[in-house]
């Protein structure tokens, strides 16, 4: 099974978990990252202490040709012994990079680990920054290194 068939998979299975709609809210965030889809959004279920969320955004702009990333991912501040919402954990799976193609550039999809601060903290709405880093196996190309994250939970 190819990697945007697990993906799909994957998000059926969070959207209609019965524990993953209990006492949870939904969000919808801007910016730019991994969690973005570049530059884009995220709409996710959102809990007291995690973010569950699927991106769509633009990953690059190349004359007439535009590549436009999808991901899904989770966001924990659980792993930490303080009692912090502020600090969260990323996993990421979905477009990592870009390469060229005969009808531009096509997205490399793979998969990311790494770090959130949410200023408000993850159950509340405000600005968050972070970073992750990736690694993905195009056609052509291999994809690793860091994207930096910049955006606004609502």
């Amino acid at each position: 099974m190819n990697i945007i068939h697990k993906s799909s998979l994957f998000s059926i299975v969070l959207a209609l978990s019965a524990q993953s709609l209990a006492d949870n809210n939904y969000t919808l965030g801007l910016g730019v990252g991994t969690i973005y889809g570049g530059l884009g959004m995220n709409a996710g279920v959102q809990s007291d202490v995690d973010i569950k969320y699927v991106s769509a955004g633009v990953l690059k702009i190349s004359g007439s040709n535009t590549t436009y990333g999808l991901g899904l991912g989770w966001i924990t501040t659980d792993l930490f012994d303080f009692q912090s919402k502020n600090h969260g954990i990323n996993i990421y799976v979905g477009a990592v990079g870009t390469e060229n193609s005969f009808y531009g550039h096509d997205p490399i999809y793979g998969g990311g680990l790494g770090y959130s601060y949410f200023f408000s903290g993850i159950d509340k709405s405000g600005f968050n920054i972070g970073f992750t880093l990736l690694a993905g196996k195009g056609n052509e190309e291999n994809e690793t290194g860091a994207f930096i994250q910049a955006g606004y939970q609502f």
